[in-house]
């Protein structure tokens, strides 16, 4: 007997091939069976469903966040948006339950280099933030839904340095790689299943360049992102033993070559991502 685990896909169902004979095979409470017509209409009807449900929240809430449509005012200016999306979550009444604890384990992106986060709960689900609380400002906050959608948004680290619009190429990619990190085993630890996808999106990005050492790149001509939202291609995420560097390296590579790069400068020779000074 041989026993093949196929993974949930966004690309299901999938078909079994012995020669030139194809078959597709469903679950149920029976057992396994073949797939009818009518079966099948209906699974690949499902799966186009799934992709578009995915395409469109994050396009309402790129949206959103654009127009300043959130719970409080964003610091204005540039923002990057990372999105965790399980192909679980918009199956019908999906509902996790985050307990008590959940306010250290979703803390805002970009927690480490902030001495302390509020936290509330939505009509959507739950939310940590930081910001400037005399003005009403938020800078940073991840807010989880209650199907285990995941939002976080950085809307301070791409701030204009006097008359330069600047991607600090080390900080934020580092930074966005601990944030996963911890985003993701904290969705192990309350069996959010996966897959999931990554999306990463940067807003109100035009004119931006990539922050790099003049010195050894002074004979280069500076390429200015052409257009005010990148949203970069959706990255499938299969398992929890992942390494994230991995997981988010083709993200930071569009984002790299928007400004007029092959790749990103950061990783090695066997794509792992070292600290360097650009």
């Amino acid at each position: 007997m041989v026993i093949i685990k196929i993974p949930r896909s966004i690309a299901r169902p999938h078909v079994v091939r012995i020669k030139d004979h194809f078959r597709f095979y469903g679950r149920n409470s029976s057992g396994v069976h073949q797939l009818e017509v009518e079966d099948l209409r209906r699974a690949f009807l499902e799966s186009e469903t799934l992709a578009t449900k995915i395409r469109n929240f994050r396009t309402d809430r790129i949206s959103a966040i654009s127009t300043n449509e959130t719970f409080m005012p964003l610091n204005l200016g540039a923002k990057i948006v990372l999105h965790l999306i399980p192909d679980s979550s918009f199956e019908l009444g999906k509902r996790y339950d985050f307990g008590k604890e959940w306010i250290s384990d979703f803390p805002p992106i970009y927690f480490y280099n902030s001495s302390g986060w509020s936290q509330r709960i939505t009509f959507d689900g739950i939310m940590t933030y930081t910001g400037n609380d005399k003005e009403g400002i938020v800078y940073y906050y991840t807010h989880v839904f209650n199907n285990g959608i995941l939002e976080a948004v950085d809307a301070f680290s791409l701030q204009i340095q006097g008359e330069k619009k600047i991607i600090p190429s080390v900080g934020y990619e580092e930074e966005l790689i601990d944030a996963l990190n911890k985003y993701l085993y904290s969705f192990k630890k309350y069996q959010i299943e996966l897959p999931a996808w990554v999306c990463l999106s940067l807003i109100g990005i035009k004119g931006y360049v990539m922050g790099v050492n003049e010195f050894w790149f002074r004979d280069r001509k500076v390429y200015p992102i052409d257009r005010d939202e990148l949203i970069i291609l959706p990255i499938r995420i299969e398992s929890y033993d992942l390494p994230v560097d991995r997981i988010l390296k083709p993200a930071f590579d569009s984002i790299w070559n928007a400004c007029g790069y092959k790749q990103s400068l950061n990783y090695d020779e066997n794509e792992t991502w070292k600290r360097k000074s650009r």
